[in-house]
């Protein structure tokens, strides 16, 4: 058995001071959702990130911000042949010292956003992707 940690990854409900940026509201009324609720992604709020580093140097957002590393990383242990025999464990440690195991059953991952949003719905300090789920 292999165990695989993803540590300090960057699955992360949005913070609160980044939480007013215009760009974060705008994404959030797209989606119909607070934006409290969104994940936080350079992608999409890359200048709310920049504008609160200016506003406060001490603030780390360095590694903050890229959840598409985990989905990619996801993709590729489920996928993989130990996975599928069922000789792999996964396990995500978030930024917010949160633990995910991720179950070794998962199926299809389907699009970034909808499994990243399902992983950071959790507000427990540990959490488990149930097999078979579908997003």
């Amino acid at each position: 058995m292999l165990s695989l940690i993803l540590a300090e990854s960057s699955i992360e409900k949005m913070p609160p001071q980044l939480a007013r940026h215009p760009s974060v509201i705008a994404q959030a009324r797209r989606k119909n959702r607070e934006p409290s609720s969104l994940i936080l992604d350079r992608t999409f709020h890359h200048s709310a990130i920049k504008a609160a580093q200016a506003r406060d140097p001490s603030e780390k957002f360095l590694k903050r911000g890229r959840p598409d590393i985990v989905f990619h990383v996801l993709l590729q242990a489920l996928g993989s042949p130990l996975n599928l025999e069922g000789l792999l464990r996964t396990y995500i440690h978030t930024i917010d010292d949160k633990v995910i195991d991720v179950d070794h059953e998962l199926g299809f991952l389907g699009t970034m956003t909808g499994s990243l949003g399902y992983l950071s719905s959790s507000t427990s300090k540990t959490a488990s992707l149930p097999a078979n789920s579908r997003f």
